[in-house]
């Protein structure tokens, strides 16, 4: 539906490179990174609010850098909204309804039809100045759907609401999505592209570093960026040998001065990277006689409270390993600063992906 191809843009000493990005019809792309990456420098130039350097941007197999923006098919909601505060609820959806050649009272069905789409319908008659946060985005929705855009573009659409506000502004693009609402969707917080996303682009520095499906892209990162956005904190690059005594089913791992056992993969590579997962290391204080084939002692270097638990960071020969505990488990352990613990993690829990050729 939306391909883009070598697209260059650049201002000062910051350059946006897009090499290739193929959007699929009916999909929900989120475009993945930290601020000052180029996220939403490429929402403005799909939306014809920004001119690139060079290459090329087809929406159904038509160029539209050519064509001015109102008339691209493409509807973007910005961060602030950019209401017309003086303005009614009414009104401002209305406004993108100007200039399609309808009658009052099919501009007045329509209002009230994307009004009840994105959950606005009790605010028709309110001035857009008197609006919460939550409201003025959905309003935001419904003056952006008005033009019946070929892709709705949101730029960090969450980043100001609440987290009941989040909750319910979620559900409803997900239901514009599922209703065949094509979207694309900046962020920088990776809790939104696995609640939303289809389909992710992480960018950095003004490339995109790796496209795919969730799934993809958050169990197969291709570097150490990726998997911090993908919070993976334990990842090595280091080499990896098959000449593992006694076993042709098992692989050996060196990063650093550790070797790490792991389940031989498909692959002839040496060279690349591990990541195990943070829920994957169990923790003890004394060696335990498990399955676990990896087993090393080390010194607790941190210990900070998270969503899911307490996060401890352990220094094993200088690598730190970062593990997730329940905060039972740090009084049941006694854990503290500089405790001497035990980790461990089967072979199956070491993921491999060799370096891009």
């Amino acid at each position: 539906m939306l391909k883009v191809d070598n697209l260059i843009r650049r201002t000062g000493d910051f350059v946006l490179h897009i090499e290739h990005l193929a959007i699929e019809k009916g999909s929900y792309l989120v475009l993945l990174g930290p601020s000052g990456s180029g996220k939403t420098m490429l929402l403005e130039l799909m939306a014809g609010l920004e001119r690139p350097d060079s290459g090329s941007i087809f929406l159904n197999g038509t160029d539209i850098l050519s064509l001015p923006a109102g008339q691209r098919g493409i509807g973007m909601v910005f961060q602030k909204q950019w209401l017309f505060p003086h303005m009614s609820v009414a009104a401002n959806i209305a406004y993108g309804l100007q200039g399609k050649g309808l009658s009052a009272s099919e501009i007045d069905k329509e209002i009230k039809s994307l009004a009840q789409e994105t959950r606005c319908d009790q605010l028709l008659k309110r001035r857009a100045d008197k609006l919460s946060g939550g409201e003025a985005q959905r309003v935001a929705i419904a003056r952006a759907l008005a033009i019946r855009p070929e892709i709705l573009l949101l730029d960090e659409p969450l980043a100001n609401l609440d987290t009941p506000l989040r909750t319910e502004f979620s559900s409803l693009v997900r239901q514009l999505n599922r209703k065949g609402q094509t979207i694309i969707h900046v962020t920088h917080d990776y809790s939104e592209a696995i609640a939303l996303a289809t389909d992710v682009a992480v960018m950095q520095q003004g490339k995109i570093v790796q496209q795919g499906s969730p799934r993809e892209v958050f169990s197969r990162p291709k570097n150490a960026f990726v998997a911090r956005f993908a919070g993976i904190r334990n990842f090595f690059h280091g080499s990896l040998s098959y000449e593992v005594s006694g076993d042709p089913a098992m692989a050996l791992f060196s990063t650093g001065n550790l070797s790490i056992l792991l389940l031989r993969p498909q692959t002839e590579s040496h060279k690349g990277h591990v990541h195990i997962a943070a829920s994957s290391i169990t923790l003890s204080t004394e060696p335990l006689s498990s399955s676990a084939v990896n087993q090393f002692r080390g010194e607790v270097v941190d210990m900070f409270d998270t969503s899911e638990g307490v996060e401890v960071v352990v220094k094993v020969q200088g690598t730190p390993f970062y593990v997730v505990v329940t905060r039972q488990s740090v009084q049941r352990l006694q854990l503290h600063l500089s405790a001497n613990v035990y980790i461990q993690f089967k072979a199956g829990a070491v993921q491999f992906e060799p370096d891009a050729q």
